[in-house]
């Protein structure tokens, strides 16, 4: 069948060997082979009726694997080195480009005196996104094991805010990739980066330890470098480790020093973001007047940067400080705002948060079994992405809306978060789990006292 292909389409077929991943779309085939985007089609419309590559119906292109590897093959013996080389570097090129014009699209941020003004479908380059990431881990990988480790470090350093939304296991193996090829290089700006980042993936998994030790590190080589951005980032991250290890001190500390920075240096959006953490932990130590001062001013910031992720969270965080404050009209409002923009954003990280929180707001209204609801729905994301601390704080959420609604339950929600909170060392959701096992077994004793256990 290859001896019969016209030589276009013989080369087509080599080259789609080279790629990495499982499959591709037209405009990354295009990319490979060095012809635009109508002279690739023609070519792989030959390869489908040649029964060479399968078209998908999403209009993605594969390859069975014996092909791909004769392909391969054959490109080896046939191209020159210099050929692929460039062939894997405008595949390369490609999805970085691709991966920045949607990553600038779906999550602005502006430097000093800046108003973005993103320009694109949202629903489509999110839509791309999710269709490439695997491709994505497979090229980050590639690149940093052979001669492109410059693009698996910008590649990494492009998707974190896009990863942090949920693709945790992603996260680990792009950013894991990108500290590889940084190092291999020496370069150690690149190596603070993707420490900052499996620091943060790290911390969603309420992997505090090893969150900790990456982000130390990555702090002392940003102060190295110079970057007072990155140290920035690097602290804020610290301040949300101390607090859920139950160091307060530290976390103000911490993010005080962030705060300081990114002031100086007239990041809004890093103002923002550490005022959102600010708010968490002002939150933590019962300051909720206080924390209510930080969300607002950060939601504030983020909608004026057009960052609808960015001002999703801040509305989940201050639903919860307005929940504290005997506000719950005002904080449901806010949460099912925070709630369909997640959604819309498809942030599952964000819609856990959201729901997480709605449920203890519904629980207090009275609404029980859409309190459940919210937080089984809550539970279920979390579990899927991995996040221990959001499971742990759910599992204590229903144990206290379960014990709310006078419902059976209670004491294996609250046995269950004290396991994941022991197993992580998140100092509140243990006490926060202690005492709700405390009530049930009380609440327990009682009725069997009165003989009606």
């Amino acid at each position: 069948s290859y001896r019969h292909l016209p030589a276009d389409a013989g080369t087509l077929f080599r080259r789609l060997g080279c790629h990495p991943g499982a499959d591709l779309d037209a405009p990354a085939a295009a990319a490979l082979a060095g012809v635009d985007l109508d002279e690739v089609t023609r070519l792989l419309d030959l390869l489908v009726r040649a029964h060479m590559v399968r078209r998908d119906p999403g209009g993605r292109y594969g390859m069975h694997d014996l092909l791909r590897a004769y392909a391969l093959d054959l490109a080896m013996g046939t191209d020159t080195g210099a050929d692929l080389h460039a062939a894997r570097t405008r595949l390369f090129d490609h999805y970085l480009e691709g991966a920045t014009e949607a990553v600038r699209v779906l999550y602005p941020t502006a430097a000093a005196g800046e108003v973005p003004q993103p320009q694109g479908d949202p629903e489509r380059l999110r839509a791309w996104l999710a269709a490439e990431l695997p491709n994505l881990v497979a090229v980050c990988e590639y690149a940093a094991g052979h001669d492109w480790p410059g693009h698996a470090v910008r590649l990494a350093a492009t998707l974190y805010r896009y990863l942090e939304s949920g693709h945790y296991a992603e996260a680990l193996a792009i950013h894991g990739a990108a500290l590889a090829a940084a190092r291999s290089t020496g370069d150690r700006a690149g190596e603070a980066q993707a420490l900052t980042n499996l620091g943060l993936v790290h911390r969603l998994l309420g992997q505090y330890g090893p969150a900790t030790e990456r982000l130390t590190r990555a702090l002392e080589l940003h102060r190295l470098s110079g970057d007072q951005a990155g140290a920035a980032r690097t602290l804020s991250n610290l301040g949300i480790v101390a607090d859920r290890l139950g160091a307060h001190a530290a976390a103000k500390t911490h993010l005080e020093q962030a705060l300081t920075a990114y002031r100086e240096l007239g990041n809004r959006h890093g103002i923002a973001a550490v005022l959102t953490n600010l708010g968490g932990l002002c939150g933590s130590v019962g300051q909720h007047a206080r924390a209510a001062e930080h969300l607002t001013e950060a939601h504030d910031l983020f909608a004026a940067l057009g960052d609808r992720s960015g001002a999703a969270s801040a509305l989940a965080n201050l639903g919860e400080a307005e929940t504290n404050l005997g506000g719950y009209t005002r904080a449901a409002g806010h949460l099912e705002q925070a709630r369909v923009l997640f959604e819309e954003l498809g942030h599952r990280y964000g819609q856990a948060i959201a729901l997480s929180n709605l449920g203890p707001v519904h629980s207090r209204l009275g609404e029980h079994d859409r309190a459940l609801a919210d937080l089984e729905q809550a539970l279920a994301i979390f579990r899927d992405t991995g996040h221990r601390y959001g499971e742990a704080s759910v599992l204590n959420g229903l144990g206290e809306a379960l014990h709310a609604a006078g419902r059976p339950g209670a004491l294996d929600r609250h046995t269950a978060a004290l396991a994941i909170a022991t197993e992580t060392g998140d100092r509140d959701e243990r006490t926060r789990a202690q005492a709700g096992i405390a009530r049930a077994e009380a609440g327990r004793y009682t009725l069997s006292r009165n003989g009606t256990a």
